[in-house]
């Protein structure tokens, strides 16, 4: 009962702050349309749109690696790759379908050598997705050869429709994103992957006590987030028309800053996709608020900044007393093993 107790409570902070995210958004909305009208108009939500499918994608999959306890710096240069690899086969007359298929096997190998790495090799996981990260990046730009930013273009119609179409008005990449949370909200909060995952992120020891094969799981949750990234470099290949070397560069600090915005804790264990959803939609807003009252782009990268150092120094307030009361009654098995059946 105490547990539930203490489990409550942490879901009724989480609640709100994405309330106060929500008002939050509510007013830079109107202070913004109040200077700019044409802030709400129909193309520059439509702008606003595409631009959170971009930044969303990522997040989402992040999500799931940061309630596990663990974070991925290499997203934005799989998403590079996974671009790179989706253009060039392409460009070669491998089917679209082929192509995209080929492209996310990519994204989830490196998702795999990251969770294989954390989970078996014990590698912190800010030293293996770093480690990634450059690798990557460094393997699209030396098949470049200093050729041009550009490796691929000129798709087929089918492949540019996923980023430069609409369904009665709607972007195709929004669409696409939409259907990709709904997705894994409903895998977060309705399968046994995503109780394993809260599990593993609130105490892997104990979660391993319980039966859940810890590292198999890691390595799953890794692959989810390389998939992602994949998913968001084609949609962004596909609306430009072609594969960048600098696609996603930098992209990873924006993609961690939404998720922490939006509720998911520093510690593991908490988060979820609505809430991913709420701090890319505050995060994208305000970068385009800023940028159509003429601020600053040094601006968005400080206020980024500020926003992520607020979300943090938040979660930590809230959750300090979770780590002193529930780390020690971890400490003895049989609490500790009670605590993670309530979660699983």
């Amino acid at each position: 009962m105490a547990m539930s107790r203490r489990v409550a409570n942490l879901v009724k902070q989480f609640q709100l702050r994405q309330i106060i995210l929500v008002v939050l958004l509510v007013l830079l909305v109107a202070g913004v349309t109040a200077f700019q009208p044409n802030f709400v108009s129909l193309a520059n939500l439509g702008n606003i749109a595409v631009q959170f499918s971009q930044i969303g994608l990522m997040a989402a999959g992040m999500t799931f690696v940061m309630i596990a306890g663990g974070i991925d710096l290499s997203v934005g240069s799989v998403l590079a790759l996974g671009a790179g690899a989706g253009g060039l086969l392409m460009q070669a007359h491998v089917p679209v379908p082929l192509a995209i298929a080929g492209a996310l096997f990519a994204g989830a190998l490196i998702g795999w050598i990251n969770g294989t790495g954390i989970a078996y090799l014990k590698i912190p996981a800010l030293i293996i997705t770093l480690g990634t990260l450059y690798a990557v990046r460094g393997g699209v730009e030396l098949y470049s050869n200093g050729s041009g930013s550009t490796i691929a273009q000129d798709f087929p119609a089918a492949f540019r429709f996923l980023g430069q179409g609409s369904l009665y008005g709607i972007p195709t990449p929004t669409i696409v994103t939409l259907i990709v949370y709904i997705v894994l909200h409903l895998l977060l909060t309705k399968t046994r992957f995503g109780r394993y995952t809260i599990a593993v992120g609130t105490d892997a020891e104990a979660a391993r006590r319980s039966g859940i094969v810890v590292e198999r799981h890691l390595t799953k949750i890794y692959v989810l987030s390389g998939i992602m990234a994949v998913i968001a470099g084609l949609l962004i290949t596909a609306q430009v028309n072609a594969a960048s070397i600098d696609l996603g560069r930098g992209a990873e600090l924006t993609v961690i800053a939404a998720v922490v915005v939006g509720g998911t804790s520093l510690y593991g264990g908490q988060g979820s996709i609505p809430g991913t959803f709420l701090g890319v939609t505050f995060l994208t807003i305000m970068a385009d608020a800023l940028d159509i009252l003429n601020v600053s782009p040094f601006a968005i990268d400080l206020a980024t900044g500020s926003l992520l150092l607020l979300s943090a120094a938040a979660d930590v307030l809230a959750n300090r007393k979770r780590f002193t009361t529930l780390r020690s009654r971890f400490l003895r098995p049989r609490d500790r093993d009670l605590a993670v059946e309530e979660l699983t």
